[in-house]
């Protein structure tokens, strides 16, 4: 006999899995080895024969040869059945989505961290081409729903809907399974719940925040597992651990919402079991006060300890040494945009330096004395293994800003402040939060729904191999941005906490592709084959040695890395380790300036240090629909009165003009620059007129157009919105603004000269002459005057004809070669180049064919050899 069993206290999602066993290894028995669920019990019974089982006192254990064990693995759970694992001569088959390692001594195991058993199982039945009734398809389906809450737990994972799409497709009737889950509370679990409201209350254990609840029930209470789900949601807990006490037993229901506390692995400390997000245990013998307090002992295992110093501290540790002059020591602390810096002396901290006691002392006029004369001696120093708690001790003894993080004072690794310890303590870290208190956003299912399969699958092995070599690798600044917004992604950009580099040169071996390093400034690209490119760099800070200068780099943290950028909505990351892949580190609040549609910078210099920014400010707003932040423009527009874009550089500024005037949405660039006074830095005469404005707003149309144009050939595109806008200066003021904002000397050429020759082209086109007539005035002209001419006039017949030229026209040869004039003697030269002219305007006139081109060809040719 094969016999198919599960727990006791069985529900849904064990009689869907013993159903779809069943199913799957012909002639089984189905039999329960205690009570069923009340609502199980009550939906069998309503659906005769829908699950046919034998009562477990009616089995024949001796008969028995393959006991199929579902949704559990512990023994102690299997009632009479268990007498079974002692017997040699009998199978054992567990099917289990319990991530625990087996309990019952034999067999073969399959586990699979899915949301249902039924899920696992159903899968199988798909596999083997086994599909269910409509009707045995509708009890697996409330089996997943049951596990998965609807799919919507946390432990829900994409098999468990690939398994619910099938079972629908096999008749399924969610119609049902709503009607099902629907079902009302009863008086005791509606005392149930109020009771647990009433008691629950928040502990501090292990410097994170669990809510216990307990209740004492005169009677058993069915479904207690729904009650604590509910209670849960109404209290938004993250961790949730309720103890009821019913009968001689008290029963442990634990939820969890959050990465750190895995309800499993406490409620295997009771002889329980479950998932990482919901598991139960029985504990007996116990009153309830006592039960409560070995709960609150045991979760201090159940959670981790906590970060460590290490895992907490900023690194690497920038130091100065002892013979350091004061305002040097300033300039660093500036510098790094740090508020203290350990003082070193042969390799050991003798002190340090805080901002507070340096602007004193240059106060005082002590700039030219060394660090260590003003330097703060005792400097509080804790191991790297050391955990928060000490940490904090450490702070509040000596009433420090800081501690150092090391084995004493000669090997000291990093440094924590007040603020990092905070976030540290109140999770608002980054590995915890997005960095701004609020809970981490869990990007993994939008990066699965919005990139490329074999771009997701690259990112996790990335993550992987960078964890195994002891670096952290995240997915940082505009693909964060993209996937958030819905946009189409490019090349990946990753910044890398350990040696970018050396990261690049690993995935190269690993994963192939040429890996193109620069261990100097600890950067990288990796070329993929296909086409795709990976950027890498090591997490790093930077300065500028001056306003307007290119910022110098040097290594830092990822938190160091995001706040060099420009925009908070650019200063994202998301983490790819294995064990956090997918969320979101937002230490500025990016996401909600996304939702917001806002550009915010980071800090309040962030425009006097790179003026460049500025022009970036409009561009993504244009781009994005957004708006600049309230102190974000007034921050621009200090910028302009301390003159910050003076100290630009011309290659800088070009670089920021011919990206702004490539976007897409033109005339709302323009507008944008406009009113932010920003045109005046091309050249202070340059303004957008309404009429200016008409004409952006054509090019943009005009542009678009050209794009999708398979005879139009590339153009600069940039130039376009330029020309337009330098068009009402006269040509000496076109050269100066050209002198600053453009870099190529061929591109400046064409500028100053653009609109008079557009203009040109305009009034040949104007006097109506025919094709030929139209293909000798374009053909002298490059692409982009063209589109001028055709931005710049509103009349509609006129823009038709150049567009003609430029997808006609242009590309138009004569039905005739030079070889052909060669065999009517004609000689090699330029009679041949003259004759295919003619031959061309013959054709273009509309009445020459073949014949008449080769008639007109060698009149010209002859002509052209004439005296």
């Amino acid at each position: 006999m094969i016999l198919v069993t599960t727990h006791d206290q069985a529900d849904f999602d064990c009689a869907g899995g013993a159903l779809a066993a069943s199913l799957l290894h012909p002639g089984a028995v189905v039999s329960f080895p205690g009570a069923k669920m009340p609502a199980l019990h009550a939906y069998l019974a309503s659906h005769p024969g829908l699950l046919p089982e034998v009562r477990a006192r009616d089995v024949d254990l001796a008969s028995v040869r393959t006991l199929i064990v579902v949704d559990t693995q512990a023994e102690e759970r299997l009632g009479r059945f268990r007498a079974l694992l002692g017997r040699p001569e009998v199978d054992v088959l567990v099917y289990d989505h319990h991530p625990r390692g087996s309990a019952l001594g034999r067999g073969a195991v399959h586990v699979e961290e899915v949301g249902a058993v039924t899920s696992l199982l159903a899968l199988r039945l798909k596999t083997a081409a086994r599909p269910p009734t409509p009707a045995q398809a509708t009890l697996m389906l409330l089996g997943i729903h049951e596990d998965t809450g609807g799919l919507l737990y946390a432990g829900t994972r994409a098999e468990d809907l690939e398994a619910a799409a099938w079972l629908l497709r096999c008749g399924g009737d969610l119609a049902q399974v709503a009607e099902v889950r629907a079902r009302g509370l009863t008086v005791e679990q509606v005392d149930l719940h109020h009771a647990l409201l009433h008691d629950a209350r928040p502990h501090a254990v292990g410097m994170r925040e669990v809510v216990l609840a307990t209740a004492e029930c005169a009677r058993f209470v069915p479904d207690a597992a729904r009650i604590v789900q509910d209670l849960g949601a109404s209290l938004a807990a993250r961790r949730l651990v309720a103890l009821i006490r019913m009968e001689d037993r008290v029963f442990l229901i634990a939820r969890s919402r959050a990465r750190d506390f895995d309800a499993a692995r406490l409620a295997a400390t009771f002889g329980g079991g479950g998932h990482a997000v919901a598991a139960s245990a029985v504990l007996r013998g116990r009153t309830l006060l006592e039960a409560r307090a070995e709960v609150l002992a045991a979760l201090h295992g159940a959670l981790p300890s906590g970060k460590t110093a290490a895992e907490l501290m900023t690194a690497p540790l920038f130091t100065l040494p002892a013979q350091t002059r004061l305002a040097e020591g300033v300039a660093a602390l500036n510098r790094y945009r740090l508020n203290v810096l350990p003082v070193v002396r042969r390799g050991r901290v003798v002190g340090a330096l805080t901002r507070q006691v340096a602007d004193v002392a240059l106060g005082h006029g002590l700039g030219d004395r060394s660090v260590a004369d003003v330097a703060a001696a005792e400097v509080p120093i804790v191991s790297p293994g050391a955990g928060l708690e000490e940490v904090r001790q450490r702070l509040l003894a000596g009433g420090h800003r800081f501690v150092l993080v090391g084995e004493g004072p000669g090997g000291v690794q990093g440094i924590i402040t007040r603020a990092e310890l905070l976030r540290g303590l109140h999770g608002a870290a980054v590995e915890e939060t997005g960095g701004n208190g609020a809970e981490a956003e869990d990007l993994g299912p939008l990066l699965v729904e919005r990139l490329p399969a074999e771009m997701l699958d690259l990112l996790r092995r990335v993550g992987t191999l960078a964890h195994g070599a002891r670096m952290q690798a995240y997915l940082v600044g505009g693909v964060v941005r993209d996937v958030l917004l819905g946009l189409e992604t490019g090349d990946l950009d990753l910044v890398v906490e350990g040696d970018g580099a050396a990261l690049a040169a690993l995935l190269a071996r690993e994963i192939g592709g040429r890996a193109r390093t620069h261990p100097a400034f600890g950067t990288a690209v990796l070329d993929l084959p296909g086409g795709r490119r990976i950027d890498l760099a090591t997490a790093r800070t930077e300065h500028y040695p001056r306003p307007g200068a290119l910022p110098r780099v040097t290594p830092g943290g990822l938190r160091q890395d995001l706040f060099r950028r420009d925009f908070t909505i650019n200063a994202m990351a998301v983490a790819l380790g294995p064990a956090r892949f997918g969320a979101l580190l937002d230490p500025f609040g990016g996401r909600s300036d996304l939702k917001q549609g806002r550009i915010r910078v980071l800090h309040g210099l962030s425009f006097l240090e790179d003026p460049t920014r500025a022009f970036r400010a409009v561009r993504f707003a244009a781009r994005l629909d957004f708006a600049l932040a309230d102190e974000t423009e007034h921050l621009l527009r200090v910028a302009r009165r301390e003159e910050a874009f003076s100290r630009l550089s011309t290659a800088r500024l070009a670089r920021e003009i011919e990206r702004l005037f490539a976007e897409r949405r033109l005339a709302r660039v323009v507008r944008a620059l406009a009113r932010q006074r920003l045109l005046e830095v091309i050249h202070p005469d340059l303004r957008l007129t309404r009429r200016g404005g008409a004409r952006l707003e054509r090019a943009e149309e005009i542009l678009a157009w050209a794009r999708l144009q398979s005879g139009v050939p590339e153009v600069r595109a940039w130039t376009i919105p330029m020309a337009v806008l330098l068009e009402p200066l006269a040509r000496a003021a076109r050269g100066a603004a050209l002198a600053r904002s453009v870099l190529r000397a061929g591109d400046r050429a064409l500028l100053v000269t653009a609109p008079e020759r557009a203009a040109r082209l305009l009034a040949g086109v104007l006097r109506r002459e025919g094709d030929a007539a139209l293909h000798a005035l374009g053909v002298a002209e490059p692409a982009e005057v063209v589109l001028l001419a055709m931005v710049l006039t509103p009349r509609q017949e006129v823009r038709a004809r150049l567009a003609r030229y430029l997808t006609v026209l242009r590309t138009a040869r004569p039905d005739l070669t030079g070889r052909d004039l060669l065999h009517q003697g004609v000689p090699q030269g330029p009679a041949i180049a003259a004759g295919l002219k003619a031959a061309l305007r013959a054709k273009l006139q509309g009445g020459g064919d073949r014949e008449a081109q080769l008639g007109a060809a060698l009149r010209a040719a002859r002509a052209h050899r004439a005296p």
